[in-house]
């Protein structure tokens, strides 16, 4: 981004020097949140269930230029003369939705903007089908409001491509070439064309070739991924190369953590309004940024929303839930074993006297639970009730929809059933997606999941769980209302440190998609962020290595277990086997070395009284033996095996 801002400053010297700056139009002063331009098309068509519709006007098109092939471009109005009769009232649709998604360039527009502070006349050179008015009436609505004429190739049947816009330009407004500066998308018709006729010319890449540039998953997530909604994320996410942003991390919030929980959000909000639920709890941490977004979708506030602490070490410790851990996970079970232990030990005399220093096993610690189970059975009811007048004040009716993320055992849901179902509510979970178990019966909860399948879709879940995540630390209890925290290891500080930026950009994230499509639906399902998140997960940059290998995730529910994200990036590294190193070494008077023996997988060092005398090599198809560090021989595989 900072060779952006230079970038920028060398543009700004150029227009001081020039007496007329032109400007192109499309991905130039105004972008469009779409991957191809003939998708407008195809979403037309289905907000307006107009079967067929993206086709006929595609053909439309080109029929029309068959029309008049004297004519170096044609208007909408040659389009819409030649279209079906039954999509002919498109026509007027087609401006609007043009005028509804098409938005300011910010980095251009600083560049607009600068031009106009110093008083030079700006003028617009575009190759576009819709007319002067259109156009004008867009750029104005859009901020562009200091025009002194457009000159557009459906006006005169003339394109930049040809370079016969710009000489009539320059006929019309008689003035040198050397004295305009035009600046567009087009590596063709905006700089080599205008060179060529002697105008000076900027090529500034449109934010999608930049993207494109800059993150080698896209171009194979675009040919992977054909649907009309692919095509919106990734242009959606291109607009963050037309904004100067300079931290990583609130550019990789915005690129990924923003189509996950922007997806999920939206999913969520429909289906709350279907089954008419309003009282929302977003669990936390996961729920941190899932409920900024939701809250910001929520523009006519039909729901009242709550951040709450019901932690999977909650329902472990006042329902002592334990059994099915151990049955699923080793290390989940072990985990929520101790946790058990460790927490009440001090809450009671016996327990203070008899608990073990260490558990070793899993069925160690449940045969000692099992011996004392009634006292831990006391403290935990106790722990219940404090926990439930925490609860209260956010139960603000009958039914309440608990969302998280994924799940087996529904700790948390099956925690707020627990406590709330006697007072006659009802808990209704959302997730993005559950995962079967043999070993856990989830059949009397009602659930709800954002990804149809109940299989793991993602290649690493761990990278959900950084992307959907609080700035905060792993919770252990709550006391008088409040979290009391676990003491910060330093995988969470890191953590801590860099996910408010995450949040931040995904957060920008749902508020640039709204700045596009207004009130226009974009559902995006859970397949195609998937398929976006996977090719991050699959896909490592060594630009980006250093930034990832910071994050680790807590695996187990007591977050004494740490693995990386994006595995796949480091899994090579960890399979590749450590050299054994054994050293032999026989000192005189045990200081004086005499006799030093160090072997290594390929190689073999005798050194005597320190000094390397004798060493052996081996590589693949070749061995050396070495006297002082002078070869002696050289054996190649070939002449081994004689």
């Amino acid at each position: 981004m900072a060779k952006d801002k230079l970038l920028l400053e060398k543009i700004k010297k150029q227009i001081n020097k020039a007496k007329v700056v032109s400007f192109d139009i499309f991905d130039t002063l105004l972008v469009r949140p779409y991957v191809r331009p003939v998708d407008l098309f195809e979403h037309m068509e289905k907000l307006e269930n107009a079967p067929g519709f993206a086709q006929a006007r595609i053909l439309a098109e080109q029929n029309a230029r068959k029309l008049y092939p004297d004519f170096e471009d044609i208007s909408i109005n040659d389009i819409y003369q030649v279209i079906e009769e039954k999509f002919k009232r498109f026509k007027d649709l087609e401006i609007s939705y043009e005028s509804t998604v098409l938005q300011a360039n910010p980095k251009v527009k600083k560049l607009y903007d600068y031009a106009v502070k110093h008083k030079k006349k700006i003028y617009i050179i575009s190759d576009m089908y819709l007319s002067e008015d259109v156009l004008l009436k867009i750029l104005q609505d859009k901020g562009y409001k200091n025009i002194e004429k457009l000159y557009v190739s459906s006006t005169y049947n003339k394109m930049k491509c040809s370079g016969n816009l710009f000489r009539l330009v320059l006929t019309d407004l008689q003035i040198e070439p050397k004295d305009i500066l035009h600046i567009g998308d087009n590596l063709h018709s905006d700089f080599n064309i205008p060179m060529s006729l002697g105008i000076s010319a900027i090529h500034i890449p449109k934010p999608l070739d930049e993207f494109m540039q800059d993150d080698i998953r896209v171009k194979s997530f675009i040919e992977e991924n054909k649907s009309l909604n692919s095509s919106i994320m990734i242009g959606i996410l291109s607009y963050i190369y037309a904004i100067e942003e300079q931290n990583y991390w609130k550019k990789f919030g915005f690129k990924y953590a923003g189509p996950v929980i922007y997806g999920y959000m939206k999913w969520l909000k429909c289906e709350l309004l279907q089954k008419k639920i309003k009282n929302v709890l977003f669990v936390a941490r996961d729920g941190y940024t899932l409920q900024k977004i939701f809250n910001y979708l929520d523009d006519e506030k039909k729901f009242e929303t709550y951040y709450v602490y019901a932690s999977r070490i909650f329902d472990i410790l006042f329902n002592l839930n334990y059994q099915g851990k151990v049955k699923t996970d080793e290390k989940e079970g072990i985990s929520a074993v101790k946790k058990i232990i460790y927490t009440y030990c001090a809450q009671d005399k016996i327990l203070k006297k008899h608990t073990p220093k260490t558990i070793s096993t899993c069925q160690e610690g449940i045969s000692f639970i099992q011996k004392y189970f009634n006292i831990y059975k006391r403290l935990a009811t106790q722990k219940k009730e404090t926990y439930l007048s925490y609860l209260k004040p956010y139960i603000k009716d009958t039914k309440i929809a608990i969302v998280d993320t994924c799940s087996i055992h529904l700790s948390s849901q099956r925690l707020l059933t627990g406590l709330l179902e006697p007072l006659k509510k009802k808990i209704i979970g959302f997730y993005w997606f559950l995962l079967d178990s043999p070993h856990v019966d989830n059949s009397k909860f009602e659930t709800n999941t954002y990804q149809i399948s109940h299989n793991w879709e993602f290649a690493d879940w761990d990278f959900m769980e950084f992307l959907i995540t609080a700035p905060e630390p792993p919770i252990e209890d709550i006391k008088s209302g409040k979290p009391i925290y676990k003491k910060i290891s330093k995988e969470e500080a890191i953590r801590i440190k860099v996910y408010p930026k995450v949040s931040e950009g995904a957060v920008l994230f749902a508020h640039v998609i709204t700045k596009f499509f207004g009130k226009i639906s974009i559902d995006f399902t859970a397949k195609e962020i998937t398929a976006w998140i996977n090719k991050f997960i699959l896909i490592p940059t060594d630009e980006e290595k250093p930034f990832i290998s910071q994050i680790k995730h807590g695996y187990d529910s007591n977050h004494s277990v740490y693995v990386p994200i994006c595995k796949p990036w480091f899994t090579n590294e960890q399979q590749k086997v450590k050299e054994k190193a054994s050293i032999l070494n026989i000192k005189l008077f045990g200081f004086i070395p005499i006799l030093n023996i160090l072997t290594l997988s390929r190689k073999r060092i005798y050194k005597i009284f320190g000094l390397p005398v004798w060493k052996i090599k081996k590589k693949e198809s070749k061995i050396s033996y070495q006297l002082c560090g002078i070869p002696l021989i050289n054996i190649t595989e070939r002449e081994k095996n004689g």
